[in-house]
């Protein structure tokens, strides 16, 4: 059994999609893995059972992450359930609601035409890190306000350098290794950069603005309506999943995109129509790339009870994996699952129900930052298109690489401008 859960563990580290794709070659949308420090867990993509599993109050969300706390703390709205989890979430909401997030298209188109102007006729660049640049600068402009320039730039390189402080998921998920050796190791490098990025941010919500998403929880602070380390764990986790989630699904949609010569000619006609406001076909890209490729392969439940999801018995204490990509390659779902088809989502759904498309999650816990994602993604993606033409570099090829909890495609994607 320790031999199985040491392969499983392997193989879904280093490549959750291919044994994925094992699985429905196979026809299966539902089994199980044995997981190091986990035992043996339920993975599904099958959407009656995903239903379930959401609807099911025995099975909870927070308490699956707990790999991400060191990451994004103790406090962060991921880790929380129940009355703590909806007050995180009560003071999210109004600032990415769906009528909120329009004040902050002028934010996401800035920073991306100051980085695309940067690439000259024949510039070879990362995909990924660009659009990372852009979305990092994006989110910290609205998580704090128009800062003076240094401590802008001082927040974008403290976040950065956490970021980087490892990229191998080994390191977070083997807590044998979470030695604090300050700069002699990599988990304690982790930490000191932790420490002085936590920092950072506690000062900035002491100086925030009312009219800041930073200013709210600073007032939440005062009020007691949350705790010191929820103010700062809010704020980080929102600085981390606010650019690093969209900037893949970005890369991933630069990938597909321009493997598909007659979608790319579509959306960049699209683009440069005149007068256009929306972000029809190339909305529809975004949400096709997603579906092939969701940055986040899976949604975690953890059992509080022995329960069931469609006869198969769940126990007490075990994690269900609610499993998109399975979910999203159903052929009982969507034709030609394996197809990137964008006119899937134009006109009515090809999806029959809300529980077989899911990249940005499910239930109560759907990202709080959904709308502004989306929004963010579109004016990135038509702004990127408008700055053209773009090609794949010579030998890049789509193929995934874990970073972390996040799918990527593998060397960043990597593209340059034609002349």
């Amino acid at each position: 059994m320790l031999a199985l859960g040491f392969r499983d563990s392997v193989n879904w580290v280093r490549n959750p999609y291919g044994v994925l794709d094992e699985k429905l070659a196979e026809g299966r949308l539902s089994f199980q893995l044995r997981l190091l420090g986990m035992g043996r867990v339920f993975v599904t993509g099958d959407g009656p059972l995903v239903e379930s599993a959401i609807r099911n109050p025995l099975l909870i969300g927070g308490r699956g992450t707990r790999a991400l706390r060191p990451v994004v703390g103790d406090q962060a709205m991921i880790v929380q359930e129940g009355a703590r989890h909806r007050a995180h979430r009560a003071l999210v909401a109004p600032f990415f609601s769906a009528t909120a997030v329009a004040r902050y298209d002028p934010i996401v188109a800035e920073e991306a035409d100051r980085r695309l102007t940067r690439i000259g006729a024949g510039g070879r660049f990362s995909a990924l890190r660009l659009f990372h640049d852009i979305n990092l600068a994006g989110i910290v402009r609205v998580a704090f306000g128009e800062l003076p320039l240094a401590r802008r730039e001082r927040l974008i390189e403290l976040i950065d350098r956490y970021g980087d402080s490892f990229k191998s998921p080994w390191t977070l998920f083997l807590r044998p290794l979470h030695l604090p050796l300050g700069r002699f190791n990599t988990w304690g490098r982790f930490a000191q950069n932790r420490s002085a990025l936590r920092e950072a941010i506690g000062e900035e919500i002491r100086r925030a603005g009312r009219d800041t998403l930073a200013g709210a929880v600073g007032e939440a602070l005062r009020d007691g309506t949350l705790a010191a380390q929820e103010g700062v764990d809010a704020l980080l986790e929102i600085l981390l999943f606010g650019h690093d989630t969209a900037a893949a699904a970005l890369a991933w949609w630069a990938g597909h995109l321009h493997s598909h010569p007659a979608a790319l000619e579509r959306a960049s006609a699209e683009i440069a129509a005149e007068g256009r406001k929306d972000y029809g076909f190339v909305g529809a890209t975004l949400r096709e790339s997603m579906r092939l490729a969701p940055v986040v392969v899976h949604l975690t439940r953890f059992a509080t009870e022995r329960t069931e999801l469609g006869g198969n018995p769940i126990r007490a204490g075990q994690h269900v994996f609610l499993s998109a990509y399975l979910a999203h390659r159903d052929p009982r779902r969507f034709e030609q699952p394996e197809a990137f088809r964008p006119e899937r989502f134009l006109g009515p759904k090809e999806s029959a129900s809300g529980f077989d498309y899911f990249p940005f999650g499910l239930g109560s816990r759907l990202c709080a930052g959904m709308a502004f994602a989306m929004r963010q993604m579109e004016i990135v993606a038509s702004r990127f298109l408008g700055r053209g033409p773009f090609v794949l570099a010579s030998g890049q090829t789509l193929r995934p690489e874990r970073r972390l909890v996040l799918i990527v495609p593998s060397d960043g994607l990597r593209m340059e401008r034609l002349g």
